[in-house]
């Protein structure tokens, strides 16, 4: 378009004014519109589609913050855990009994929750040799720790700021601000190096700990977890609005934003008042939701975006669709890539969908090369047609490289 004037005086679009027919034919039903007003019956078949469609699109977007939620709330309610001091840790192995996306056995994980709103600004003292992301209620990435975090591997005091703090930031820590009051970290230490069992859980005793800042260093209580179940996963019914409602009452509005905060508001969502959906109501959630569990199954197990494919004239699909961790693609969000992403996996970080060298999809901090060198010996013999569109990878603690899971 050349100018706004130009394309308008050549536009044909709605130059002649058609209305609309007063009898539509809908897949929900046919609506009535006599002299162009509806009749009641009309009133209520678009409503109860409007309703059901909102809801559907609020399962979809407010996903990332729901794995979020259910993550720290799996940890709190299943795990125990009455404050932040908790450090949890799979210390003989993640298991079968743990409902979790992407866990894998062969991590030595440590888990941790922050709330700003009850404690202020809260400190993570990390040992060296970890890594791992420090995530926020809606997904969204805060912070790395370990060698492409601030410590650079060796260890040190992350200082998570509220988003609301406005107070002095202390020297001697790796401060950042998180723009909800609930985060959450996964750290991953190197099991040949740290052990398993009890010297897992004394590694964590002598070099963990969280606090407030406020209240100075307290000794953690670290919990072995193996073999205890919990639950992370998301409802997949009409429970996932009720988490919705849990989610922007505790934190604040700036966090959303006045246009989700205005979907949320028209299926009865809303900050600070009672959420008690009428059976009629009730009755489009659960469908909703099984909806948006529908079509979330269908974006993840076969994407439709053309950046999916990780080979040519494969089905392997990647977790990263646009090689990034925003899911941003030129001025927009890619929201089927998010979709893929946060349906199928936990922990969103940079770190895992890196910049490419060579072609190769990794990211790797500039002292460790010699890792980087033997991802790319790895990787040397795919050519052609079995060459990936990028192999990506991760350094665990720096110790060595393991192929790329999420979590």
């Amino acid at each position: 378009m050349s100018n706004f004037f130009e394309a308008s005086a050549a536009s044909e679009v709605g130059k002649n004014f058609t209305p609309a027919p007063q009898t539509m034919e809908t897949r929900f039903g046919t609506l009535d519109f006599p002299n162009g007003y509806p009749t009641q019956q009309t009133v209520q078949q678009v409503y109860d589609e409007l309703d059901l469609q909102r809801a559907t699109q609020l399962y979809l977007d407010m996903y990332p913050a729901l794995s979020a939620h259910g993550l720290m709330t799996g940890w709190v309610r299943d795990l125990g855990m009455s404050d932040s001091s908790q450090i949890n840790v799979t210390a003989d192995r993640l298991d079968s009994s743990a409902l979790v996306l992407t866990g894998n056995t062969e991590s030595l994980y440590a888990f941790a929750v922050f709330d700003l709103k009850k404690d202020g600004p809260m400190v993570f003292e990390v040992p060296p040799g970890v890594m791992g992301p420090l995530d926020d209620h809606n997904f969204l990435f805060v912070a790395d720790i370990g060698p492409t975090g601030q410590d650079r591997g060796e260890g040190g005091k992350y200082l998570l700021l509220p988003p609301d703090y406005d107070g002095d930031v202390p020297d001697g820590y790796f401060a950042v601000r998180s723009a909800t009051y609930c985060n959450f970290s996964f750290v991953r230490a190197n099991a040949d190096v740290v052990g398993y069992g009890d010297k897992a859980l004394e590694f964590y005793r002598q070099h963990a700990k969280v606090y407030p800042l406020s209240a100075g260093p307290i000794d953690p209580v670290v919990k072995n977890i193996t073999g205890i179940a919990w639950n992370s996963l998301p409802p997949e019914d009409a429970g996932a609005f009720h988490w919705m409602k849990e989610i922007i009452d505790y934190e604040p509005a700036g966090a959303f934003g006045r246009e989700l905060l205005g979907r949320l508001a028209s299926i009865g969502i809303e900050k600070g008042k009672p959420f008690d959906p009428d059976a009629r109501m009730q009755e489009i959630l659960e469908k909703a939701a099984q909806q948006g569990v529908a079509m979330s199954r269908v974006i993840a197990f076969d994407c439709r975006d053309d950046e999916a494919a990780v080979y040519p004239n494969r089905k392997w699909e990647s977790p990263y669709v646009t090689n990034n961790s925003t899911f941003y693609r030129d001025d927009h969000i890619a929201l089927e890539a998010r979709t893929v992403f946060h349906f199928t996996a936990d922990g969103i970080t940079p770190a895992m969908a890196g910049a490419n060298a060579g072609g190769q999809g990794f990211s790797v901090p500039d002292d460790l090369q010699g890792c980087r060198r033997q991802l790319l010996r790895r990787h040397q013999g795919l050519q052609g047609d079995d060459a990936p569109r990028s192999a990506r990878c991760t350094v665990l603690g720096g110790h060595g490289l393991r192929p790329l899971d999420p979590m």
